[in-house]
């Protein structure tokens, strides 16, 4: 009978498995978590936090193509079901059991932080076959969970610092006090004036020929916007692009520090494209590997500054849709610049700590020039 009735909460959970979400939840202490290369946003939907000496993190962590694993969570019937599409993983808090689909009971048991649920980390990584790590250094904490080849902790804590350091600062932030609004002293209101005699003012005639210059419209020069390099900086670009179209060239180590954002580009009508430092065709193997393990997304887009005639041929002969720069241009007045120069096509390659985007935005709005997406179309398929 006992049997019977986990089988009909397991046909239950699969039913509503794909009908819902997961929420999260943050612990007293401030901990990371880290998915393969990459980082998490610092929420309370990824914190991890200590109970009874053992880190649990939010059951949502594990509902990730990057894992192979799924999760769901049933507020309402206090049930938590994690897969990995052959073995199952079930949760009853309110009777706090814990089994599989093979009739295995465990002793480990999920727990209720912050309206959501949490489940103990190291257990549910060991049964699904996933890699786990407890990272501490520098006084940072990194709860970690991978899946297949990935970097060391020690090679994935250096590379990720200074996104740490910046998540960090935005999570405190969030918590400090706002300043308090300064006492209004009331004006004193000036004592009145006797009101002065208006004189008409004569209507002045324009002179006779002048006319305003005319509209500038540049509407017949393509231009296609390129930021070269993925860093702290490229977040700030992306939200100032507000679905302008780009393109950001990355190297595989840029992509695995920040996954959250490569996603983010990919959804805001921009692409991705791989940075190379002197040998594209070499290295597009771990860049695609890279792009596909953060964004499940594939490009043949690549760029490099100042390439060998060599390098160019080679990135074309295996396929690479290759824009060779002469320099990155680190301001809007450059860019401005290239602009007015411009006849026909003016593909922009901007630092990744460009200055002044808005500005130059502003010009291509006024003035009517075509942004166009940067795609292997769109670009031709050849060096320009």
């Amino acid at each position: 009978m006992k049997a019977k009735t986990r089988a009909a909460a397991f046909l239950l959970a699969l039913l509503l498995f794909c009908l819902s979400a997961p929420a999260g939840a943050a612990g007293d202490t401030v901990y990371f978590t880290a998915v393969n290369n990459t980082l998490l946003e610092l929420s309370d939907a990824t914190m991890p936090v200590i109970h009874n000496s053992i880190i649990y993190i939010p059951a949502g962590v594990f509902n990730t193509r990057a894992l192979e694993t799924y999760a769901y969570y049933s507020r309402e019937n206090q049930t938590v079901l994690i897969s990995d599409g052959e073995s199952f993983l079930y949760f009853d808090m309110s009777a706090g059991s814990c089994y599989d689909n093979k009739e295995n009971t465990y002793r480990s048991a999920a727990i209720y932080v912050n309206d959501t649920a949490y489940v103990p980390a190291f257990f549910v990584a060991g049964f699904f076959g996933l890699g786990y790590s407890y990272i501490r250094q520098d006084e940072r904490h990194i709860v970690r969970l991978t899946r297949g080849s990935v970097l060391s902790d020690a090679d994935f804590f250096s590379a990720a610092s200074s996104l740490m350091e910046t998540r960090m600062n935005q999570y405190l932030a969030a918590f400090e006090p706002p300043a308090p609004t300064p006492a209004v002293t009331p004006a004193v209101p000036p004592s009145p004036t006797p009101s002065p005699q208006v004189v008409p003012t004569p209507a002045v005639t324009p002179e006779p020929g002048v006319t305003p210059p005319p509209e500038t419209n540049r509407s017949g020069v393509r231009v296609h916007l390129c930021f070269l390099g993925l860093n702290e900086e490229s977040a700030a670009l992306l939200t100032q692009l507000d679905g302008t179209p780009a393109c950001f060239f990355a190297t595989a180590g840029e992509l695995y520090i920040d996954g959250d954002l490569v996603r983010g580009i990919l959804g805001s009508r921009s692409s991705v494209g791989l940075l190379s430092r002197g040998d594209p065709a070499g290295e597009y193997g771990e860049f695609a590997q890279a792009l596909r393990d953060t964004a499940m997304s594939v490009t043949f887009l690549c760029a490099g500054v100042g390439m060998s005639e060599l390098a160019v041929n080679a990135a074309a002969d295996a396929g690479l849709c290759f824009l060779s720069a002469q320099e990155a241009v680190g301001d809007a007045d450059a860019a401005i610049q290239k602009l007015i120069e411009a006849e026909d096509r003016c593909d922009l390659f901007l630092s990744g700590h460009f200055s002044g985007l808005g500005r130059l935005l502003d010009v291509l709005k006024r003035d009517h020039y075509t942004l166009e997406s940067v795609t292997e179309v769109t670009m031709g398929g050849q060096t320009p």
